[in-house]
């Protein structure tokens, strides 16, 4: 949908008068009533905008939809409808990884070219807004230093979010970041099937590739062993203080 706010109701447009689309400002009443609901296309959603009411939790922004609302939060939706799509989507992997990754909050989900990733909470019920990176064209800086405002491909209502340049950009480094590591275990994967690693990779590629695989999985069940010794709220001084018992732990794991 080219421009947004033709999904706007007339008494709401005042809210939109400067012809930008806010995701600070979008309520429930603002939106039209929808037809009956398509399932979700993730390589056309813009954004995922959580809403504060009982009948719907989320609004989503699609390039072809415009405002569609359903029931589920937003990160329900993103468990639901992309979890049974890829295999490093599990929950512990997810941050596994990105713990592995120097990523220790406002972690992406990234499926092939979707980069989708959490901005700020903003709402009172605690939930994100979601960001398909890959999907914006531009943006621009605006007069308030925490907020951005969006150009998507196919869209011509620029969009306003709740995040300032610094934010966005960092939200930017940790997807590709993600991304770049699992395409790289996944090469090694099919390699390893294949057994054919020369046409795919040099020999000093396949040996970095193994050494950082197997950091990883080292690293993956070291937490596995924080977690079972010291719960989700492990602190560096249990961790630092039996270093030596949880590598061997999850040594004797991995064997």
């Amino acid at each position: 949908m080219k421009d947004l706010l033709t999904a706007i109701n007339p008494s709401a447009r005042k809210f939109y008068n400067d012809g930008i689309f806010d995701v600070t400002k979008v309520k429930l009443s603002h939106i039209k009533k929808q037809p009956a609901k398509a399932p979700i296309n993730w390589e056309t959603v813009y954004l995922l905008v959580p809403l504060e009411t009982k009948q719907a939790k989320t609004l989503i922004v699609d390039k072809y939809l415009g405002l569609v609302t359903v029931k589920a939060s937003p990160e329900t939706l993103i468990k639901q409808e992309l979890s049974d799509k890829k295999l490093l989507q599990v929950p512990r992997i997810v941050r596994t990884i990105a713990n592995y990754l120097g990523i220790s909050e406002y972690v992406p989900h990234v499926y092939r070219n979707l980069l989708l990733s959490p901005l700020k909470a903003a709402r009172k019920n605690g939930h994100h807004p979601w960001l398909s990176l890959n999907q914006v064209a531009t943006y621009e800086l605006t007069d308030e230093p925490d907020k951005l405002l969006l150009h998507f491909k196919g869209c011509e209502t620029p969009v306003r979010i709740p995040a300032s340049f610094n934010f966005y950009q960092q939200r930017c480094r940790d997807a590709i970041k993600v991304q770049r590591f699992e395409k790289k275990y996944f090469k090694q994967i099919k390699t390893a099937l294949m057994k054919v690693s020369s046409d795919t990779m040099t020999q000093s590629e396949l040996n970095r590739t193994n050494s950082k695989l197997e950091r990883f999985i080292t690293f993956y069940h070291e937490q596995i062993v924080i977690t079972i010794m010291f719960g989700p709220n492990a602190t560096k001084a249990d961790i630092d203080k039996n270093r030596r018992f949880i590598a061997e732990q999850a040594k004797a794991i991995m064997q």
